[in-house]
């Protein structure tokens, strides 16, 4: 065993061990009680019979929020949003990224600075908008793809990963009588594969909960991201304690697949952002 495992815990391993725990418990709290709450009997929460874990099991809220049309059309509409929305942003983050770092482009460094200020202040939302309504998207599910198109941490990440591969696997390639296209697929796409699929993920789960822009630039029902829609049950339902019920279910949809698919693609998630961070 090495030294690390034989070492024993001292007075600065147990604070850590205990800020660890806290903040565990701190974010599961949360889930636990959206959990609870979307399966309690809708009587036993009215009658204040309430605790962490159901003691009372009912599925009438789910079937009530499932059948109800605008929460489904706007979880299609969300799905469809997130699915196109992140192929064309890998896309298209990919291509810049790539030029960006095979490329001696005029600019290059007035442009990265761009993509920081972007990035830091969040100063894409108005121009977006008003860009959206000179096209004539407003109300539409593509204004909310295009807008994801602008996502400047998604080509800050891809370049750092892809400065990490080989210049000369590249020009050998090239040499052999492969395009300049052919060679970004066959050898820049598989070695980053970890890193697509980390920014993949990140941009689905930031696209799905999309709340900002789309409360701007969306004010029709059937239209509305779901994170707009849950915001908007607020204020029908006024926070009555009475119907906390249904919108902690709706909640709790919205979080399911939120949820299953960083648990399946967490450890890839935390190679691809570190690929970039060491250079070969």
């Amino acid at each position: 065993m090495s030294y690390l495992q034989n070492r024993k815990m001292n007075g600065g391993d147990w604070l850590n061990y205990s800020l660890i725990v806290l903040m565990s418990l701190v974010c599961v709290f949360p889930l636990l009680y959206v959990f609870s709450v979307s399966f309690t009997d809708p009587d036993a929460y009215r009658a204040f019979e309430f605790s962490l874990w159901p003691a009372k099991w009912s599925l009438s809220a789910y079937k009530y929020i499932l059948s109800t049309s605008s929460f489904m059309d706007s979880f299609k509409a969300t799905a469809f949003v997130t699915v196109i929305g992140t192929a064309l942003n890998l896309f298209v983050t990919y291509t810049f990224a790539y030029g960006l770092t095979r490329k001696a482009l005029p600019g290059r460094g007035a442009f990265l600075g761009v993509v920081f200020f972007t990035l830091i202040f969040n100063a894409g939302i108005v121009p977006n908008y008003l860009m959206m309504k000179w096209l004539g998207l407003l109300n539409t599910l593509w204004s909310l793809i295009l807008f994801g198109l602008t996502n400047s941490w998604s080509i800050i990440v891809v370049k750092s990963f892809l400065q990490t591969l080989p210049v000369e696997l590249e020009e050998a390639a090239i040499i052999d009588g492969c395009s300049r296209f052919g060679t970004f697929l066959r050898i820049g796409l598989p070695l980053t594969r970890t890193g697509m699929i980390a920014v993949g993920t990140m941009t689905a789960i930031n696209t799905w909960k999309e709340f900002l822009f789309a409360s701007i630039i969306i004010n029709k029902g059937r239209m509305r991201p779901v994170a707009v829609v849950i915001f908007d049950l607020i204020g029908e339902m006024g926070l009555a304690f009475t119907e906390m019920g249904l919108f902690m279910t709706a909640c709790m949809l919205v979080m399911v697949p939120l949820i299953v698919t960083f648990l399946f693609v967490q450890r890839l998630i935390v190679e691809g952002l570190t690929a970039g961070s060491v250079k070969s």
